[in-house]
């Protein structure tokens, strides 16, 4: 069962890097037919961003990867969560600062201002219920 459940994470990682993939390529054509000076920044952010997405994919993948291991492993789990949940705030956040530049609601700069606050405690729980996730399972195999 342990066995299956990686083949599945493998799947949906390799079928989620896919649909990114093509939700980007889709929205190059939307901005291609239908320019203007949003859809375009919004679209250079996304392009800039391919990357840590992947990236961000990526730590997620190896935390569930290491969810469904035996537990002297998947102790470690619980970091990559953690560090994809940071990357993924920091995402969000770079997100919001680009659309600020449109609605002037000023939330871009308070969210810098406190980023890095947010950034560890965001580590922080993930970490804390990643841990409470792990000793609940035990050495159980089964999901």
């Amino acid at each position: 069962m342990v066995k299956d459940a990686i083949k599945n994470t493998i799947k949906s990682w390799i079928y989620g890097v896919l649909v990114i993939i093509l939700i980007i390529f889709l929205v190059n054509l939307f901005v291609y037919f239908f320019p203007n000076p949003m859809n375009q920044d919004l679209l250079s952010f996304l392009n800039n961003n391919l990357f840590f997405i992947l990236i961000i994919s990526f730590l997620f993948f190896l935390g569930n990867f290491f969810y469904f291991s035996k537990f002297p492993i998947n102790i470690s789990f619980p970091i990559f969560q953690g560090f994809g949940s940071v990357l993924l705030v920091k995402l969000i956040i770079n997100f919001i600062i680009a659309l600020d530049r449109y609605t002037s609601t000023g939330i871009g700069r308070t969210l810098e201002q406190y980023s890095y606050t947010i950034f560890i405690s965001i580590f922080i729980i993930v970490l804390i219920f990643g841990y409470i996730s792990v000793f609940r399972r035990g050495n159980r195999e089964s999901i």
